[in-house]
């Protein structure tokens, strides 16, 4: 109750200063229109609006009011509880939770603030957004040091701190491996030369050594991607093969399962197979 009454709180008091509500019935018309023409342009916006056929300064102020209304709807429509089920929507709901978590520390609510935040981390362990992770860490560290010293919790929690920013570095590794190769692939059509296959090799032995110490959703589905598609690119099937069915085991076993994972794993299987003129097992799983 304490947590909600201090969001009530908060919300009197955001209500108050915003001076959008002096535009409602406006923004009630504007959206109208919208909806009604799809084409509308801003000169014929504004002189149903406000009858004026050149663009005027309230009803640019308008307009800008109507982007902030929609953002606010749209992130608030976007970022329920029932989308931590889904992988792609996970992460807008817990990095709504962390902001609703700084905002009540930033207006003294700091025991509620503590009590959100430390329900976002655990979103962020289990969903896999270390980025998240990260700064929710950073908002709780101060508290456990020096605001209700806990020098245990604030020692797991500089332990953490190290271990999600290690894997979420880890992860940029891997999304400019992802870059780069795909940028040499559309580059080359398709076709590489001996040097860059020497620097993808390069790359996938790093980023085998990153999957052994972090399984995050990220490592393991493109960590294995990336894998198959060098051993695809150098024509050894059967070792992408290999690489493609440990990736289907390891993407259906993370705690939440790695839709996107699974389904490139099947891909990379079935392309092998094809290769490797297994046509009928090229077929199976799909």
């Amino acid at each position: 109750m304490e947590t909600i009454k201090a969001l009530l709180n908060i919300k009197k008091s955001l209500t108050t200063k915003r001076s959008d509500f002096t535009f409602c019935q406006k923004l009630d018309d504007f959206e109208h229109l919208l909806n009604e023409n799809e084409h509308l342009d801003d000169n014929e916006a504004c002189k149903l609006l406000y009858g004026k056929k050149k663009l005027t300064s309230t009803y640019k102020t308008l307009k800008y009011r109507m982007e902030e209304r929609l953002m606010n709807e749209v992130f608030m429509l976007c970022s329920l509880e029932e989308d931590l089920n889904s992988i792609v929507k996970s992460s807008i709901q817990i990095e709504k939770t962390t902001i609703i978590g700084q905002l009540l520390n930033k207006n003294f609510f700091r025991k509620e603030s503590i009590s959100i935040l430390e329900k976002a981390l655990r979103f962020s362990k289990k969903y896999s957004t270390p980025d998240l992770a990260v700064r929710q860490l950073t908002s709780l560290m101060p508290h456990y040091s020096f605001v209700e010293p806990d020098t245990l919790k604030m020692k797991n929690i500089m332990d953490e701190l190290d271990y999600y920013s290690n894997l979420y570095q880890s992860e940029i590794y891997i999304k400019k491996c992802n870059a780069i190769i795909s940028n040499l692939y559309v580059s080359n059509k398709g076709g590489f030369n001996n040097s860059q296959l020497k620097q993808m090799e390069e790359m996938v032995i790093k980023m085998l050594e990153i999957k052994s110490k972090y399984k995050s959703n990220y490592i393991v589905s493109f960590v294995n991607d990336l894998t198959f598609f060098y051993y695809q690119s150098i024509g050894d099937y059967k070792k992408g093969l290999e690489i493609a069915t440990q990736g289907l085991a390891e993407n259906s076993s993370l705690p939440n399962k790695e839709l996107l994972g699974i389904y490139q794993s099947k891909k990379n299987i079935a392309i092998a197979h094809f290769y490797l003129r297994n046509y009928d097992e090229a077929t199976i799983g799909f």
